[in-house]
């Protein structure tokens, strides 16, 4: 009882606290992977497992009650997952944060890649997190203190029909004796070395703390903003470390993480209530890929309403965030009467694009109702989409709906 509380999944039938749930059928519609012919290695080098817990919102949130799975075999290794709805009682855990352990039962010791992943009903992915953990000994647990915030997954997009699919991917890493030992490369490991180095650094930067009465300083190097941040290191030339060059209209806690992430370095912002500044940020001193990655979180985090739907649709415009706008867009044409009712309405009526955007929304949908070709218009291609495309040719991934479809194109 208390912390220690657990409620149980055996097999097929999940048992939530409040009040069990009858037995789920046979007729429960599963798929079951068969194979045919012999896998190629990287098939056979991972597993995949899927763990559905049914009338997911019915289980305690309290920080603290787990939930545990029944054991599982892979790599002829037994396992379990512990899953916390509202998070273990660790310090490094925020409230409101799920958390999710991968607890080893054998004996002999292994070590393995594993994954989790989670997507919505509408295929987007919704968590994607990795880990690598040696297992050394039985009822050792490895895992996320903090995997994904708990009201995000009981969104109705995110559950069919109540229903939470959680996949986890493992795959055994090798550890063979006497080979030899072969290091990583260290470019990253000496990058993050510079980070804030006086000594080296040729440029110097001024803001204004947060009370305005005192400035903070930091230094960096014109090469690696250069390649970085290119809009950052425009505002440097013609100056060195001894004339600071000032940034008005960012936080230093901002800056500071911006640099941060400019130099190769992990950053956890307060994603929730900061992404916009990070956006603001980013976006200014073309700081690509974190301007992505906090538009993202921003989207993630964002309740959209009828009286704050169209002014997220003008932010994004200006600051050319094309996922925000397919958000806020999907938002109105879900909600396309109240929001034409709304004061705000009139706001985006002075600005074309955004009114082309959304006549093409609503003219891509009413296709979609009428039309059973799986044949997709640039409209209906989702930003993710492009973005990943792009991303893995090796191209840029900032840029409107137009600019990303025309650049995948050429």
């Amino acid at each position: 009882i208390g912390d220690n509380r657990t409620d149980h999944i055996t097999g097929r039938i999940f048992q939530p606290a409040a009040g069990r749930l009858k037995a789920m059928s046979d007729c429960f519609l599963r798929s079951v992977d068969v194979d045919v012919g012999v896998p190629p290695r990287t098939f056979q080098e991972h597993q995949s497992f899927k763990f559905h817990f049914y009338g997911f919102s019915s289980l305690d949130s309290t920080k603290g009650r787990k939930v545990v799975l029944p054991p599982f075999v892979c790599f002829n290794h037994e396992w379990q997952l512990d899953l916390y709805p509202g998070g273990n009682t660790s310090v490094k855990t925020k409230d409101g944060m799920t958390s999710l352990f991968l607890r080893h039962l054998s004996e002999n010791e292994i070590a393995v890649y594993s994954g989790i992943v989670a997507k919505s009903n509408e295929g987007e992915v919704i968590i994607v997190s990795q880990m690598s953990h040696t297992f050394s000994e039985p009822e050792q647990s490895w895992g996320w203190n903090i995997l994904i915030k708990h009201s995000i997954l009981l969104k109705p997009d995110n559950l069919n029909e109540g229903t939470l699919t959680l996949e986890l991917r493992m795959k055994l890493v090798e550890t063979k004796s006497g080979v030899n030992f072969i290091p990583t490369n260290p470019f990253g490991k000496h990058m993050l070395k510079l980070f804030l180095e006086e000594e080296s650094a040729d440029v110097l930067f001024e803001l204004s703390s947060d009370s305005n009465s005192s400035t903070v300083q930091y230094h960096a190097h014109r090469l690696v903003l250069e390649a970085n941040a290119p809009g950052l290191a425009r505002l440097c030339e013609g100056s060195d470390k001894s004339t600071p060059v000032r940034i008005p209209d960012v936080e230093p806690q901002v800056f500071l993480q911006l640099l941060q992430y400019v130099y190769g370095g992990d950053i956890s912002p307060d994603w929730e209530n900061d992404a916009k500044k990070f956006i603001d940020a980013a976006d200014k001193y073309e700081v690509i890929d974190l301007k992505v990655e906090a538009e993202a979180w921003h989207v993630t985090y964002s309740k959209f309403t009828v009286d704050n739907v169209i002014e997220e649709l003008l932010y994004a415009d200006a600051k050319n965030c094309p996922l925000l706008r397919e958000a806020a867009i999907d938002f109105i044409l879900k909600n396309t009467m109240e929001v034409i009712q709304s004061d705000s309405f009139e706001n985006i009526l002075m600005t074309k694009t955004i009114t082309k955007e959304i006549m093409l929304a609503m003219a891509s949908a009413e296709q979609g109702n009428n039309d059973s070709s799986d044949k997709k218009t640039d409209e209906s291609v989702a930003i993710n989409d492009l973005r990943m495309a792009l991303y893995e040719k090796g191209l840029d991934i900032d840029g409107s709906r137009e600019v990303l479809t025309s650049r995948l194109e050429n």
